[in-house]
């Protein structure tokens, strides 16, 4: 795989590295490009790519983007709130919830309201960075692996958690989703905002899903003729 002129050849054995190499290195070629063997690493367990750490353990952020997040300063103006959102955003697929968890924070940035920075506010901030500076992990995705997907909703938002087995045979975190509900939604029955988490939820994780036998797990008392309405909430409710 490749971005603009950074090119990452991930392998599971030394001889699978060897030939990939080989396949890489003759495709340069026959294009006529040329690497800088100063900027080359080859055979490492951890790699440093586009702002992640990736090994055989899984993703996780890059050492420089934990740095920058544990050194952020208290937000005293949109313009900073936007650049800290930004910068958490960015690894949002790592903190489950994060829509609801930014929620004070985010709500700063409404037209024309005032920027008071109150005990939610600061709540809020300490608790994205300190969860980013644990250094959270997400699993590998395998499409062979047993996988689970948990859909949650409140009148703050809608979230979901791709979970997979591991080699502990306990369940991690792939991938987790969330956005904040529209004043609309707020109003929806819960039911409805469940269902509408769990189909929202499916789109977003779509690459991962398809194709695949997972579990759904949802905390919802819907009754079983609700659940044939899911295509309707698809259509009309669910924004990406």
């Amino acid at each position: 795989m490749w971005y603009l002129d950074d090119i990452l050849v991930p392998s599971t054995s030394i001889p699978d590295m060897l030939n990939r190499l080989q396949q890489v290195l003759e495709a340069l070629k026959g294009a006529k490009l040329t690497l800088k063997l100063s900027k080359c690493y080859f055979g490492y367990p951890e790699v440093a790519y586009l702002g992640f750490m990736l090994s055989e353990k899984g993703v996780r952020p890059s050492d420089q983007k934990i740095m920058a997040v544990k050194a952020f300063p208290k937000p005293v103006n949109k313009h900073e709130v936007r650049r800290f959102l930004g910068l958490c955003g960015f690894f949002r697929r790592f903190i489950p919830h994060y829509a609801e968890k930014a929620l004070p924070i985010s709500e700063l940035l409404k037209d024309g309201g005032p920027f008071v920075w109150t005990t939610a506010q600061e709540q809020s901030f300490q608790m994205l960075k300190e969860y980013l500076v644990s250094r959270p992990v997400l699993q590998l995705f395998n499409p062979t692996t047993y996988t689970e997907l948990h859909c949650d909703a409140s009148s703050m938002g809608l979230s979901g958690m791709l979970l997979q087995r591991g080699s502990d045979d306990k369940l991690h975190l792939v991938h987790a989703v969330s956005k904040k509900t529209t004043s609309a939604e707020k109003n929806y029955h819960s039911s409805k905002k469940e269902l509408m988490a769990m189909v929202w939820s499916m789109n977003r994780l779509r690459p991962y899903l398809i194709g695949i036998q997972f579990l759904v797990v949802i905390d919802c008392q819907a009754k079983p003729s609700q659940a044939i309405t899911i295509p309707k909430y698809t259509q009309k409710h669910v924004k990406n």
